[in-house]
């Protein structure tokens, strides 16, 4: 089994700094914590928090060095990997997120755990 989060911005340019940030979170070892903190503060804030001022205050709470963080949302590589995702996810044939993919079924849409337990079990056991 294999697991592989790929980005997929698909909501205008808030939703590509979001996941760039995420992936410079991720350089420093907190992209699930930044990850989850962003998105807990946008249900709590609304979407403004994704302009560059509201991602690094989410930065800055989970104590990430600041000169590194910033440094890599202006250097580049993090925007070409989100890039890469997104084309890698459209090949792959995913339209909106979440978008899951087991033994090559494209499931839509958040789903309960048991929906996915039941289906990783299948593919684990071969059917």
């Amino acid at each position: 089994m294999r697991y592989a989060y790929l980005q997929f911005p698909i909501l205008g340019q808030g939703s590509v700094r979001a996941a760039v940030a995420s992936e410079c979170a991720g350089v420093q070892g907190k992209f699930d914590e930044y990850h989850h903190e962003l998105f807990a503060t946008i249900q709590r804030n609304g979407p403004t928090i994704t302009a560059p001022d509201g991602l690094a205050l989410v930065a800055s709470g989970l104590g990430l060095e600041m000169q590194s963080f910033n440094a890599c949302l202006n250097e580049g590589k993090a925007l070409d990997l989100v890039q890469a995702d997104a084309q890698a996810a459209r090949a792959a044939g995913v339209r909106v997120t979440p978008t899951t993919i087991i033994n090559g079924t494209l499931y839509e849409g958040a789903r309960d755990f048991s929906f996915y337990a039941a289906r990783i079990d299948a593919a684990l056991a071969g059917k």
